[in-house]
């Protein structure tokens, strides 16, 4: 992996946890070629679904990776336009 050697070692490691914690599980068996705009756009989906964890040691922080004040947030109040 690129940081190994470039970054810091509490850097490699808190990029290394999201790695295994939000993207191997969700788009991780994929090739590459097969990675698209449709693609990116159901894994952000399904992202905004799930919850988040502590890099170190993988346990539940918070219960989603986007902020509850965010408009995205799946609990967030509908927007009135």
């Amino acid at each position: 992996m690129y940081g190994k050697t470039t970054w810091a070692m509490s850097t490699y490691t808190a990029n290394l946890a999201l790695i295994e914690n939000y993207i191997k599980p969700l788009i991780g068996k994929l090739k590459v070629q097969e990675i698209n705009t449709r693609v990116m756009e159901r894994y952000y989906q399904q992202l905004l679904k799930t919850e988040t964890v502590t890099p170190a040691t993988g346990k539940r922080r918070s219960k989603y990776v986007t902020p509850p004040d965010d408009p995205l947030h799946p609990q967030a109040p509908a927007l009135l336009l």
